[in-house]
This record gives C-alpha cells, structure tokens and sequence, in this order.
C-alpha cells in the first residue's frame, strides 16, 4: 500500500542526508530555473508573502541540493504527528508526498526547504503541469493508495486511473460534524 500526503510550508533544522533523487528531478529544475531569477518583490507579489517570508524563500530557491531526505525535513503538523524518527525507513518507504515543486516525492528522496503551493499559478498552471506524470506514476506502482493529501493536492490526480481510498476525518461538536484544519493535520500524521 501507498500514503499519499502533502507537504509542508515549514521545514524541520534535521539535516538527514540521501543521495535518493525525485523521480521528476528535471522537470522540478525546469521551475527550479524560473523561480530561481526572480527578485524580493517578485516573490513578495506573486506568491502574496512578506518581505521577511520572500527573502528567506528567495534564499531557499538559491540554495537548492536535493540532499535532505524529504520526511525529515517537512516540519508542519501531519508531519510532527507522524514522527518519522521514530519510525523504520522502510514503513516510511511507502510514504509519497505531493508537491507543487517536484510533484511526487518517495518519503526518503531527496529535498531542500522551497515554497511552490500546487495552487500557484504565477508561470504556469501547476495542476496541469503534474496532473498526468504523477497520476500516471502512482498508477505504474501498482499498489492500492490510501490517500490522506489535502483536497488541493487530490485535485491534481487523475482519480479514474487509480485505486484510491481518500480518508476524512471529521469531528463532531455539538451535534455538527466539522473538519478543523488543525484536527485534519494531525489526524494525517497518526494514520
């Protein structure tokens, strides 16, 4: 079985090093090489960030090495809860993670820290860019994928083609089922 999650805006400081490479390595280096010119006020405009946020993600795209094994170096809550050190990398083999910059990620390839939402549309339609290599990627595995992505990332996966289970989480307060990010994100990470 597959795990479909997303990524994180937020990195982690572990530095665990993989020589594993994405499997869409050059198509990722073909945004890398167009984001990578842009100016501060580039990213503060198209990507609606702050001076502060835009610097730093200037500096990410800068520095890219693809050197930091990517289950370790996402920080958000889905991660945090998952615990990847604490769990044998061959559990977190089966892990993949959708991203707007390499679009699909083995737990254990290779990252740097980056900023690039699938939702972004700036230079190119991203959905469209990743839709069929990705879906076609997951369907060439040949394994039943639990799907816990965020439903910004599902909307890129061609759903016809796959065997996919997509699992919510809900809540129910005061009599009303509710889906809380927070809630959402954490119950990503223990599944």
């Amino acid at each position: 079985m597959v795990i479909l999650l997303s990524p994180t805006k937020t990195f982690t400081k572990n530095n665990i090093q993989t020589k594993n490479m994405p499997f869409f390595i050059n198509e990722a280096n073909t945004l890398i090489k167009e984001i990578e010119e842009w100016d501060v006020p580039n990213f503060e405009k198209e990507f609606k960030i702050s001076n502060k946020l835009a610097i730093t993600t200037k500096d990410y795209f800068a520095n890219i090495t693809n050197t930091n094994m990517a289950v370790y170096t996402y920080g958000g809550t889905a991660f945090k809860y998952l615990d990847p050190l604490n769990l044998e990398q061959d559990k977190l083999s089966r892990i993949y993670i959708m991203s707007g910059l390499y679009g699909i990620l083995n737990a254990l390839d290779g990252i740097s820290p980056y900023r690039l939402d699938i939702t972004n549309t700036t230079f190119t339609n991203l959905y469209n860019y990743w839709k069929e290599p990705v879906s076609n990627y997951l369907l060439n595995l040949n394994k039943p994928i639990l799907n816990l992505a965020s439903n910004e990332y599902t909307k890129h996966l061609d759903l016809n083609k796959l065997n996919i289970i997509t699992v919510d989480f809900i809540e129910y307060k005061n009599g009303k089922a509710t889906s809380q990010s927070m809630m959402l994100k954490k119950m990503r990470g223990l599944m």
